[in-house]
């Protein structure tokens, strides 16, 4: 007999009924591997799309924030490119990080998070006085910190779920959407900023405006990355040699090199 049912005795007769049990608790079948895995890919491509209207919003105005706040051509420089040279340089360090946070998914999110964070800053130092650009220039080279830091346990993560045979095709619909974002995003933030035009306050306000989409778009990218699947144990703690991100590093290095002194980079053009 199922377990779904049990026999009653009609009172004063010798019939028994069957009766389906109401309060039965069914258990849900597990989600295998490969559903988890299908399903991650889509977050991803959430995160990927919410993280590029932040590019949009935010990081793409970081100059036009150092020209509203009257930065002279040397700070300009360190602005356009600082940052990405500390960032770069930062992935040599990456691998003790990993160590420390024991997992790909665990260390990539908490960066995320405190790359958010930046934006608060970011939108404050308008009230910081005669420092406003140096002030700017040390959030905008954390905000690239925790961005860059984490990006080769990210690309290991991610590269993990997606097949082989698969890669290609996906990441070049996942990069074409949040390539398409991006662009969007860019337009809009350009159009708050053209709509909030007048005294030093209201162009402040529409700075702000877009620093907390940003924010917000970030923090949005993050809850998408939370349920992607991730692997219990680490197979690597080093996913890839020191040597890999020393290209990278030289290149960052070598635009501030060139770059700085003339209050322009290779990477942000005003």
């Amino acid at each position: 007999m199922s377990d779904d049912y049990y026999l009653v005795k009609k009172p004063n007769s010798k019939n028994f009924f069957l009766i389906e049990k109401k309060n039965k608790v069914r258990m849900k079948p597990k989600e295998t591997t490969e559903g988890k895995i299908k399903k991650s890919l889509r977050y991803s491509v959430f995160d990927a799309s919410f993280y590029s209207a932040m590019v949009g919003f935010g990081e793409s105005f970081f100059s036009a924030f150092a020209v509203f706040l009257q930065a002279s051509t040397m700070q300009l420089g360190l602005l356009g490119s600082l940052p990405q040279a500390i960032g770069s340089m930062s992935q040599l360090f990456s691998q003790r990080l990993l160590k420390f946070f024991g997992s790909r998914k665990r260390f990539v999110c908490f960066n995320a998070f405190l790359q958010a964070l930046m934006y608060i800053p970011i939108a404050l130092v308008f009230f910081l006085g005669n420092l406003q650009a140096y002030h700017l220039i040390l959030f905008v080279c954390l905000y690239f910190l925790f961005g860059v830091i984490p990006s080769s346990a990210w690309t290991s993560w991610i590269g993990d779920l997606v097949p082989e045979y698969e890669r290609g095709s996906y990441f070049g619909r996942r990069n074409t959407i949040a390539g398409f974002i991006s662009f969007f995003t860019l337009l809009m933030g350009g159009f708050v900023l053209e709509k909030f035009v007048g005294d030093v306050k209201t162009q402040y306000t529409g700075f702000a405006i877009i620093f907390i989409a940003a924010l917000f778009f970030r923090l949005v990218s993050l809850e998408f990355q939370l349920p992607v699947f991730s692997t219990a144990v680490l197979s690597c703690l080093n996913p890839f040699p020191i040597s890999y991100g020393l290209p990278i590093v030289n290149l960052s290095i070598t635009d501030f090199i060139l770059f700085f002194p003339s209050g322009k980079s290779s990477m942000i053009e005003l």
